[in-house]
Order: structure tokens, then C-alpha cells, then sequence
């Protein structure tokens, strides 16, 4: 299959360019609640030949999609498979993660925008890291995505190029509310570092209580040299 992976590489400069933009629109919908209802994903494309320069067109290719931490732990955060049939496609595939088609191989349990929050850890276990058992992404952490293929006349997975999944410029400013950077916001989080859902937003007086309280003026409470 060296062939074939030759090929593969001929292309990912345009893989690249494919993942980027999606992960553009992941970046720039996640915060809006017009976009609750739409599924996130990562579409991967690219086309496949055979040794002989002929494109792969079996009436069964199945794909291991996985996402990686960037760190030399290389820990395992996301992998499905997908099986397509690619009789008369030219060896021209395309795949997007996460739309419902796939099977989920992972046991981690992070849901799909979990693996691209750069926030609190992930201690997916030593089973999945090639060292380590936890990956702690930076801020500014990218992913990187492995993908493996097989047909029905394959006996093994053939590997392709790993890819980094970056952000793009204006997925920077997706990072802030009005300006500011999520460890400049108070959050409510669970020991996992999970946001809690449906907490209820302080009122006006709660606002001036914990302000007080910070002071130390609050008349609510009493100070320990007080009591």
C-alpha cells in the first residue's frame, strides 16, 4: 500500500484545508444557541489508489477516525468507524465524524465538543495513552487526527499520515465572552472540570452579597475573629 499512502500524502494539504474549515464552523457555532440542534463534526476527505495507480472502488471500505492529544502522550480521546461503499467513487471518499453514521470504538465517554475544550483534563486511563494516563491541554492545544482504512480484500489497517487540527484566527476570539478568557469568568464546574448544567444566574442583590463578602463588609456573616 505504499502507493496508496504516497497518494494520501499528495493530498494532505488539502485535508488539512478540508479540517480547518470545519473546525472553523465548530469554533464559531458551539457558543451560539441557534446552532443547539446541529450536530458538531470534522469531515475528512481525500481519495485512494491502488498500488497499480488505480482508484479504490471495493463495495466495502471501512475507516477508523480517531482524535489525539497533540502532547507525547498521544492519548486516545474519539474514535469511530465508518464503513462506506466506494464502487464507481472514483476512490474519492468523505467522511465527516460525529454525524451519526459512524459506530463509537472509544470508551472514554467525552462527548465530541469535549474533545476540542481546552479546559480542565482529561484522565482517559494509561489504555489509551501511549504514555501517561491523563492529558491537560494547553490553551491554545490543537488535535491531531489519525485516520485508518481497510477494505474487504485487506487484511490489515493501513495508516494514514497523522493531521494537526488547528484553530483558525477567528476561532481565537470564540474563546472569550465579550473580550474576556475563561479563567477571568467565575464558572461553576463539577471535580471533572465539567460545566454544570441548568445553574441559575445570580441576582443583582446575590451580585452585591458576594462582592461584600469579598470585601469583607458583608453584615450576613460573621468573621471568624467575631465569632
Amino acid at each position: 500500500m505504499e502507493s496508496s499512502l504516497a497518494a494520501l500524502r499528495k493530498i494532505s494539504k488539502l485535508t488539512s484545508l478540508t479540517l480547518v474549515l470545519s473546525l472553523f464552523a465548530i469554533a464559531t457555532c458551539l457558543p451560539l444557541s441557534v446552532c443547539a440542534q446541529v450536530s458538531s463534526g470534522v469531515t475528512y476527505q481525500g481519495r485512494i489508489l491502488t498500488p497499480d495507480k488505480r482508484p479504490l472502488e471495493d463495495a466495502s471500505v471501512s475507516f477508523r477516525l480517531q482524535i489525539r492529544s497533540p502532547d507525547t502522550n498521544n492519548c486516545l480521546l474519539f474514535e469511530e468507524q465508518q464503513t462506506l461503499d466506494m464502487r464507481h467513487s472514483g476512490g474519492v471518499f468523505s467522511l465527516t465524524m460525529n454525524d451519526g453514521s459512524g459506530v463509537r470504538l472509544d470508551s472514554t465517554g467525552l462527548g465530541f465538543d469535549r474533545v476540542f475544550a481546552n479546559r480542565g483534563s482529561f484522565p482517559v486511563g494509561a489504555s489509551n495513552c501511549a504514555s501517561g494516563s491523563t492529558y491537560t491541554p494547553n490553551e491554545n492545544d490543537g488535535r491531531r487526527l489519525v485516520v485508518l482504512f481497510k477494505s474487504e480484500t485487506m487484511s490489515t489497517w493501513e495508516p494514514t499520515p497523522a493531521l494537526g487540527i488547528n484553530y483558525v484566527p477567528f476561532a481565537f476570539d470564540s474563546q472569550m465572552v465579550t473580550g474576556f478568557k475563561a479563567d477571568s469568568l467565575l464558572r461553576v464546574v463539577n471535580p471533572s472540570g465539567e460545566p454544570l448544567g441548568a445553574v441559575s444566574p445570580l441576582s443583582n442583590t446575590q451580585y452585591n452579597e458576594l462582592k461584600s463578602l469579598i470585601a469583607g463588609t458583608s453584615t450576613l456573616y460573621s468573621k471568624a475573629n467575631e465569632l
